[in-house]
């Protein structure tokens, strides 16, 4: 049997009752083979417990540091999985609720692969949510924000900058501005 044990900031990189449990855990138990991953603050800890026969990997998880490198893959997220995902998180229906874990299983297997903090933030999938927006609220669609808008917004871009790349003066309460979102959402986004 196989298993997986976390740590955080104990075994087998630090001393005390947590790390002494873990260690007696794992060699009382020599015919399973366990999976460490120990989460670290920045990698440069040494482990201070010799590792027993049974524990076969060891994965250290840091806390601070670069994120680990993606390879980017040719032309991102595909659109399917992107508007699968989309759909079943605007779905509110019952059906969509045993959809979503097929779904999420098939995100994660592409962030196994792909960068996906960048494709959910990318052109393509503001597209495929602000079409989806459209599509099921077809009498919203003038409150829906703009796409070049979303994109911004999911970005983390401020909207300040927005506005002032558009040349065009800050909304007051209560006004509606050109891309359609209420002033007083849009002073909570600021």
């Amino acid at each position: 049997m196989k298993i997986a044990m976390m740590t955080e900031g104990t075994y087998p990189h630090g001393f005390g009752g947590v790390s002494v449990w873990c260690d007696q855990l794992i060699r009382g138990m020599p015919g399973y083979d366990f999976h460490l991953v120990a989460i670290v603050a920045t990698g440069s800890e040494q482990a201070v417990w010799p590792l027993p026969a049974n524990v076969t990997s060891m994965v250290r998880v840091m806390l601070w540091g670069p994120p680990p490198a993606r390879r980017a893959l040719g032309g991102g997220m595909p659109v399917r999985l992107l508007r699968g995902l989309v759909d079943t998180l605007l779905d509110s229906s019952p059906k969509a609720q045993p959809h979503f874990a097929d779904v999420l299983r098939d995100v994660f297997e592409y962030a196994q692969r792909g960068d996906l903090t960048a494709d959910l933030i990318s052109d393509k999938a503001i597209k495929v949510l602000s079409e989806a927006w459209r599509d099921r609220w077809p009498g919203a669609a003038q409150s829906a924000p703009a796409d070049a808008d979303a994109g911004h917004r999911a970005r983390g871009i401020p909207a300040r900058a927005v506005f002032a790349k558009q040349q065009e003066p800050l909304p007051v309460a209560g006004e509606v501005v050109p891309s359609g979102i209420h002033a007083p959402a849009l002073h909570a986004w600021l």
